[in-house]
C-alpha cells in the first residue's frame, strides 16, 4: 500500500508520526519502548522520524514502518523467530 503521491515536498509530509504506522508497527513500537500509550513519549505531538529524502507519500506502508521503527532502535534489539538479531 502506498500513500497518495499527489503531495509536494513540505515539512509536514517528510515527518513520520505514530499515526502513520500500521497497527502491527504501532504495537511493536509500544512494546519496544515498554509503554502502553504513544502519549507517554509524546508521539501524539512529535514525529517519530523525518524522512531524509523525498516524501512519505511516495513510500509504501512497509517503508514507513521500517523508517520509524529503525529510528527508535527497534531493529537493534529485536530477534526474529529463529533467535537471530534483526
Amino acid at each position: 500500500m502506498s500513500l497518495d503521491s499527489g503531495q509536494g515536498i513540505s515539512y509536514d509530509n517528510v515527518r513520520i508520526f505514530f499515526e502513520d504506522l500500521s497497527e502491527e508497527a504501532k504495537k511493536q513500537a509500544l512494546e519496544h519502548k515498554g509503554i502502553s500509550s504513544f502519549m507517554e513519549v509524546n508521539w501524539d505531538v512529535f514525529e517519530m522520524c523525518v524522512v531524509a529524502e523525498g516524501t512519505k507519500y511516495g513510500m509504501s506502508q512497509d517503508e514507513i514502518d521500517m523508517a520509524a521503527l529503525s529510528m527508535i532502535g527497534y531493529y537493534n534489539n529485536t530477534t526474529n523467530q529463529q533467535g537471530k538479531r534483526l
